[in-house]
């Protein structure tokens, strides 16, 4: 399942791609949130099914899926693994 992001009625909005349409999912879920509640596989199905909106994807310009993957589903940015944190802290050490 191919998730997109398209322009609906001003608004970015999550969508499936299926063939050459986008079809829209209904709500202004983001995808880390579907992610972080277990419902990607569900919602993803749901949209196929019963689409809020369809769009031909000749008239959508389509973004990432992700909005800002730097943030977590709380909003809080999110931390480094430790490896990288411990990297980065050697280069400024040394």
């Amino acid at each position: 399942m191919r998730w997109v992001r398209a322009i609906v009625d001003t608004e970015p909005r999550l969508g499936v791609l299926a063939g050459d349409r986008v079809q829209v999912l209904a709500g202004s879920t983001s995808l880390i949130e579907l992610l972080a509640a277990g419902q990607l596989a569900e919602a993803g199905q749901h949209t196929l099914a019963h689409p809020e909106t369809v769009l031909d994807l000749d008239d959508v310009h389509l973004f990432a899926p992700i909005e800002n993957p730097l943030r977590s589903a709380t909003g809080g940015p999110v931390r480094q693994p430790l490896a990288v944190r411990a990297t980065r802290q050697y280069n400024q050490d040394s």
